[in-house]
């Protein structure tokens, strides 16, 4: 995992939200690689964890049917 800093223009309006979590990123990032493959910006260093956790849950049995009831 990484620590990247964004290199935007001071007049740069565009946004960037966190790919774990929906968090705004402001200034700088935590970048990594997940067992899927796919390369995550995070907010903090616990959300590549955090991932790791949301995909055991989903791998549990009841998962589908838990979504179903909200």
């Amino acid at each position: 995992m990484i620590c990247v800093e964004f290199k935007k223009a001071w007049n740069d309006t565009s946004v960037e939200n966190c790919d774990v979590c929906g968090n705004l990123l402001i200034n700088r990032y935590w970048e990594f690689t997940h067992t899927d493959g796919r390369t995550y910006r995070a907010c903090r260093q616990d959300d590549e964890e955090l991932l790791r956790w949301l995909d055991e849950q989903r791998q549990r049995p009841g998962y589908a049917d838990f979504l179903s009831l909200s």
